[in-house]
């Protein structure tokens, strides 16, 4: 693994590392955790995307079943060691099964211990309003794309 960036005690910590899948299972969300801690990371993403990715705002994409999405999520919360240290639940499944179950599969991330849910591409700013008090997340994420940034078009 290369060095993503370190930070010295009292230094504000801002790196986010992505990492879709999680990179495989439980035990590599538990390394990679644990690897991203130790380098100074601040957050990390793990989202229920499957290999290959494309963009979020897109149809047809494959999600990983509920269940090994959330065993990850429950294994890196086991494995955090540094309490400021955000686990960030992503889930892409707004675009295949709509904004309600989108909602449904962040609340069930939260359940299993992650810190923020980010739900990815709602449609409508009524959605964009809806996602802290629907998916239970204070702070809470979302992604959105102007018509014009290249992926938004199904």
């Amino acid at each position: 693994m290369s060095q993503v960036g370190t930070s010295k005690p009292g230094e504000l910590r801002e790196l986010l590392r992505r990492d879709g899948i999680g990179y495989g299972n439980e035990l590599n969300a538990v390394h990679i955790l644990r690897e991203y801690e130790q380098q100074g990371v601040a957050r990390i993403h793990i989202e229920d995307r499957w290999f290959p990715k494309k963009c979020g705002h897109l149809e047809n994409k494959a999600i990983i079943p509920l269940g090994d999405y959330l065993a990850k999520i429950r294994a890196a919360v086991s494995a955090k060691r540094d309490p400021d240290f955000l686990i960030i639940a992503r889930t892409d499944e707004r675009a295949e099964l709509g904004f309600e179950e989108a909602v449904w599969r962040a609340n069930a991330s939260l359940d299993v211990g992650a810190d923020m849910a980010f739900v990815e591409a709602p449609e409508s700013l009524e959605e964009v309003q809806a996602i802290p008090t629907g998916a239970r997340s204070v702070p809470a994420q979302h992604g959105v794309a102007r018509e014009d940034a290249g992926c938004r078009h199904r």
